[in-house]
């Protein structure tokens, strides 16, 4: 075996000098860089997908993460207070009783069963207005049994006899 003498020109570089005696089939050497090069581009298609993955998890975690802060910015507004009288206090209507996440949750499910068993909503108005109509019926229909007790304590008294005043016989 002789050893393959190689020199590269001047500003070219490129090699002159023998080439060496075994240098395998072209043929092969095509097939292998075919190879190579499917290998290549399946592992460039592999990368790509890959980088569009983390692109897509990075986007949902920025769209996780701007939910949370949306979720927790609701939860804080959700400090409401109701002006009611608490239990046990000295009468003092004014002080506003905190009402818990856990009591609003269960006030949000106890309407939600009424709307779904078709219950009706009955606003303090809708309440007032009621209240008036019933206080109407009943000073009309007050009004109506006091005439007609009226009218029959006139008959009785007008059906008795009227007995001689015994005072004025001496």
């Amino acid at each position: 075996h002789e050893a393959a003498k190689f020199e590269l020109q001047g500003d070219t570089g490129a090699a002159t000098g023998s080439v060496p005696e075994k240098v395998p089939h072209t043929s092969i050497l095509e097939g292998k860089m075919k190879a190579l090069g499917q290998e290549l581009v399946t592992m460039s298609q592999a990368v790509h997908q890959l980088r569009q993955e983390v692109n897509l998890s990075k986007v949902d975690m920025d769209h996780i993460a701007e939910q949370g802060q949306q979720h927790a910015e609701l939860a804080q507004r959700l400090s409401i207070y109701v002006d009611a009288p608490a239990a046990g206090s000295d009468g003092d209507r004014d002080v506003p009783v905190a009402l818990s996440y856990q009591r609003l949750q269960v006030m949000i499910g106890a309407a939600a069963r009424h709307l779904v068993a078709g219950s009706k909503w009955l606003t303090r108005e809708a309440f007032d207005v009621r209240v008036s109509e019933i206080r109407k019926e009943y000073t009309s229909t007050h009004r109506q049994l006091q005439n007609q007790i009226e009218e029959v304590n006139a008959l009785i008294f007008k059906a008795q006899p009227q007995a001689p005043d015994v005072s004025t016989n001496p």
